[in-house]
């Protein structure tokens, strides 16, 4: 049986991206695609595909499926650009428009510059997730009382992975 490895930094790139944005290592546009291309999926499978153990024609077959699956393109385009240059493209400005509408972000289109926001640079510092600050920007009011933050703060995600004992659960469900 052949398992392949795949990818699923495409589910935390939006967060990746703040992070290398806030330490400064992608300045611009440019640089935000040129990083992408250094990623596990677009740099691993490419250059060394018999390191997982099957041949080169699987490889060639599995990144079909999987970029035709995920990405609606087909293996013509990838034929035409093997660095998937446009796929990076859509993927970063896709990202950085999330970025952006979460006030994570500053975008110069003219000259291409990303620019963080102290916003931007607390959720890299903390490791406070994309989803998290939406939740935030959404719920948060000038005037909040203790128990209105205290929601807004159970919407987050990284309270999911916080864990109650069986009575706190049991407590919180008496509470709803």
């Amino acid at each position: 049986m052949i398992q392949t490895i795949t990818s699923r930094f495409e589910r935390g790139m939006n967060d990746a991206l703040n992070a290398e944005i806030s330490l400064g290592t992608v300045s611009n546009f440019n640089d935000a695609v040129q990083w992408l291309g250094y990623t596990y999926l677009f740099v691993r499978v490419g250059k060394n595909p018999m390191a997982y153990g099957t041949t080169f024609l699987v490889i060639q077959f599995f990144l079909r499926k999987l970029i035709q699956f995920h990405s609606g393109m087909l293996w013509d385009d990838v034929a035409k650009d093997p660095r998937l240059g446009a796929k990076r493209n859509q993927l970063v400005t896709n990202a950085v428009n999330r970025l952006i509408e979460a006030r994570m972000v500053n975008w110069n289109r003219s000259t291409g510059a990303l620019q963080i926001t102290d916003l931007g640079r607390i959720a890299a510092k903390y490791y406070i997730r994309l989803a998290s600050i939406e939740v935030f920007n959404q719920r948060f009011k000038s005037r909040m009382s203790e128990a209105d933050v205290l929601t807004m703060l159970s919407h987050s995600t990284e309270v999911g992975s916080v864990y109650l004992p069986v009575y706190a659960r049991f407590l919180t469900l008496l509470c709803i």
